[in-house]
């Protein structure tokens, strides 16, 4: 079962459409969808391989109400299955993030991304990491050059830095439209 990756879609959050999610990038997909959705769009979707879905309506309407359902399968993921599987939110809330250094703190990879990044191709967890902490670190507090957010990969990476691996991050992001709009706005790529 080892490396599996489990990913929890709040489609309330990030809108009707899986567009742009490589859902053969995760061994399960859970889309939690809200008691006030009545489309969800998988146009545009390709599925080269077997991919476990299962699709979550929330019958009942109130403030947050999916975002609650949402933290209780993550609690109830990281205490009964095994640390090998990490656990992904597919949102733009940040009100997960402390729920989510919870798990990590406990020994389990997780984290949050947004609409604004999904990666078309499975990272592994420390390039994930890197890149989620990057979209999800304040503008001000952002490297402004090049040199200064590779160095930035480099020590996130510590011994497993590669001149290969601390580009293939750099290019993701470039990719993405991540710091192209967010970091180096006098600089052309």
């Amino acid at each position: 079962m080892g490396n599996e990756t489990w990913v929890l879609v709040d489609l309330e959050n990030i809108g009707s459409t899986l567009k742009g999610i490589s859902l053969t990038s995760y061994s399960k997909i859970f889309i939690f969808v809200g008691a006030r959705q009545n489309t969800l769009s998988l146009q545009s979707i390709c599925i080269d391989k077997l991919v476990d879905i299962k699709i979550l309506k929330i019958k009942e309407v109130s403030n947050n109400n999916l975002d609650f359902h949402i933290a209780y399968y993550l609690g109830k993921f990281d205490a009964l299955h095994p640390k090998d599987i990490s656990l992904v939110v597919i949102s733009n809330d940040k009100g997960y993030d402390n729920l989510i250094r919870h798990i990590k703190h406990n020994g389990r990879h997780c984290s949050r991304i947004g609409k604004a990044f999904i990666p078309s191709q499975k990272l592994n967890p420390e390039a994930e990491a890197i890149i989620v902490k990057i979209i999800n670190t304040d503008f001000s507090k952002l490297p402004k050059t090049e040199a200064s957010l590779k160095n930035v990969i480099q020590s996130r990476l510590g011994g497993n830095a590669t001149k290969k691996s601390i580009d293939e991050i750099y290019k993701m992001l470039i990719k993405h439209e991540l710091i192209k709009s967010r970091l180096f706005a006098t600089e052309t790529f």
